[in-house]
């Protein structure tokens, strides 16, 4: 696939997200209100093929350091950012979960910004939780080895 291709692959994704109801948090956040409980959900663009602007999530002036925070961050390395913000919760993919993993082991290639938190929960600090999502896809090989795809569901309570 050209870059050419990846762009317009990508901008129809949006475009399909967009269409289908769905709001891309591309450096931005907003407020969700459920009862009496709020939670702040933000995302940061794509650290390696994408325009992150972190201090645009983090000026927001309605972002409450006293406010449960998720975000989004596609690779789940950028921790070590997070966790000097108001961030409870890191929601990460990218890594397939190494995608070839040998029993024992664990994965044998990891991509950029991967390679610390390749699948699974992670407590990073004292406020900050990071799950990082094996996925769906696949990644240069078309098949994953040892390493089942994953679909998660997290529940706040």
């Amino acid at each position: 696939m050209t870059i050419g291709e990846m762009l317009n692959w990508s901008s129809n994704a949006k475009q399909c997200l967009a269409n289908s109801g769905f709001r891309l948090l591309m450096n931005e956040g907003t407020s969700i209100k459920r009862g009496q409980d709020l939670i702040y959900l933000s995302g940061i663009d794509d650290l390696l093929s994408g325009t992150p602007d972190p201090a645009k999530v983090f000026k927001n002036p309605r972002l409450d350091p006293d406010v449960f925070h998720i975000l989004l961050v596609h690779e789940p390395d950028y921790t070590k950012e997070t966790e000097k913000r108001p961030v409870d919760l890191q929601l990460s993919g990218h890594s397939h979960g190494g995608q070839i993993r040998l029993p024992g082991t664990g994965p044998l290639i990891t991509p950029a910004l991967a390679r610390k938190y390749p699948s699974g929960l992670y407590r990073i600090s004292e406020r900050l939780t990071l799950y990082t999502n094996r996925g769906l896809g696949t990644t240069i090989l078309p098949f994953p080895l040892y390493c089942r795809p994953e679909v998660t569901m997290i529940e706040l309570i």
